[in-house]
């Protein structure tokens, strides 16, 4: 590659692999949590839309973009936002595995300083905050999920 890019494509890639080289496990979890939350939801999602929804598009005319606005986009959401949610979770089981394997500040530092100084209130401190964390980020994307799906709330609500 040549040009003004290249400097900056290298540089990315530089960055990368130190970044590999100095946190390993949080290398390796982010790289999970980044194809696993896209090939969790979103292909399922779309494999399992049902095949009568595209029929009654094909009868309606839909062009590709009406297709994937109001058939595909709609039918494969709930899978997204769930691949998204279990992704979550799992980078979050990641971040504690990595806090806890070397780090020197943060949650995990902490927990690892109460357990050498027998302080279990900072230990205690450390899950908590690590719980509360991360119940926010799911509630704050099960908000999310439930506006980008205002149908499903409905549904919910009329059972």
């Amino acid at each position: 590659m040549t040009g003004p890019r290249a400097g900056r494509a290298r540089g990315h890639h530089d960055a990368r692999r130190q970044l590999r080289a100095r946190d390993p496990v949080s290398a390796w979890g982010r790289e999970i949590i980044r194809h696993g939350a896209r090939r969790g939801g979103t292909g399922p999602g779309i494999q399992a839309i049902d095949t009568k929804l595209l029929e009654v598009a094909d009868i309606f005319q839909y062009r590709r973009a009406a297709l994937a606005r109001h058939v595909l986009l709609p039918a494969a959401l709930p899978a997204f936002v769930t691949g998204l949610r279990s992704g979550l979770g799992l980078g979050w089981m990641f971040v504690v595995a990595a806090e806890l394997m070397g780090a020197s500040r943060g949650l995990g530092y902490l927990m690892v300083d109460g357990q050498t100084t027998s302080r279990p209130e900072l230990i205690l401190a450390a899950i908590l905050l690590f719980a509360l964390l991360g119940k926010a980020s799911d509630w704050l994307l099960a908000r999310l999920g439930a506006r980008l799906q205002p149908w499903r709330s409905q549904l919910t609500a009329a059972r």
